[in-house]
């Protein structure tokens, strides 16, 4: 499973820009946390995180029985991105792959 994030809330420099920002940050370091966790506790392995300004790529593979506890995980946070597009659709845009 992988989240990838891209740019600064669209280079929006706006209060709205930072505010979007500043959640989409937050949520990806909860992802981040969250996945080191549950390798800790051998629910996945093979964890990727990369988080740079703007950028973040997140990723892990769920151990046999995990599937549905790592997929939990990354749905919340791809849940909180969707809030952020529904209010600022100016400064988020997400897409989804299976």
């Amino acid at each position: 499973m992988t989240l990838t994030m891209e740019g600064h809330a669209n280079g929006t420099r706006t209060e709205a820009g930072d505010l979007v920002c500043c959640s989409a940050s937050i949520l990806a370091y909860t992802l981040g946390q969250r996945l080191v966790e549950m390798q800790e506790n051998r629910q996945c392995h093979g964890l990727v995180m990369k988080l740079d300004s703007g950028d973040a790529l997140l990723a892990a593979t769920p151990r046999n029985r995990h599937t549905d506890t790592v997929r939990s995980a990354f749905d919340t946070v791809v849940a909180g991105f969707r809030l952020l597009e529904a209010r600022y659709p100016e400064c988020v845009n997400v897409s989804q792959r299976e």
